[in-house]
């Protein structure tokens, strides 16, 4: 998510970044809920019962908090013991460079 715009440069808030909070839905059992990042996996909030997700099940976004078009893939319930975490689908590898382009409509207002 882009966080801060500037002429030259913007800041980028990663998946995995402790900072990022997102709003997201469980595929199959239909829980909502948010994941926080947490470097190599997504920390499960404002879910009492996380037992009611599934192993392996898919975790996407929703449109609630309006930073996301809802139904990205986020990642899969990861149950290991008694730790129910989101393994993310996307490696930290997969985001080495973020390009951002902004255009100046106002100068094109004349087409």
């Amino acid at each position: 998510r882009i966080e801060e715009l500037g002429e030259h440069s913007s800041k980028v808030l990663m998946l995995l970044n402790e900072n990022s909070v997102i709003p997201v839905i469980s595929k199959e059992s239909k829980k909502s809920f948010f994941v926080q990042g947490d470097f190599n996996q997504l920390k499960i909030k404002h879910l009492e019962d996380t037992s009611s997700l599934l192993n392996n099940e898919i975790i996407l976004t929703t449109d609630a908090a309006g930073y996301f078009k809802g139904g990205i893939i986020i990642g899969n319930v990861n149950k290991n013991n008694d730790e129910i975490i989101i393994q993310p689908i996307a490696k930290k590898s997969d985001s080495i460079y973020v390009s951002v382009l902004v255009y100046d409509f106002r100068n094109f207002a004349d087409w």
